[in-house]
């Protein structure tokens, strides 16, 4: 019974943390612009061309994260 009553709050977790993270790969985007120089250079050139991506399509989808990225 305790089993069942942990998932939803773990799901709710499980979205809101995949909503601060890009797509294609396991990079946070909060606070994203403190950590920039921390990134490897693979890890800025697919977090750029991710946001690439993003930004074609409709902005009123993007998360705040993604708009201040």
């Amino acid at each position: 019974m305790l089993r069942n009553l942990a998932r939803p709050a773990l799901r709710a977790t499980q979205r809101r943390c995949a909503s601060t993270t890009t797509a294609g790969s396991e990079i946070p985007l909060a606070n994203l612009e403190l950590r920039w120089k921390t990134l490897s250079v693979q890890e800025q050139g697919s977090l750029s061309k991710h946001l690439e991506k993003v930004q074609t399509g409709d902005w009123s989808k993007m998360t705040v994260e993604q708009k201040k990225a």
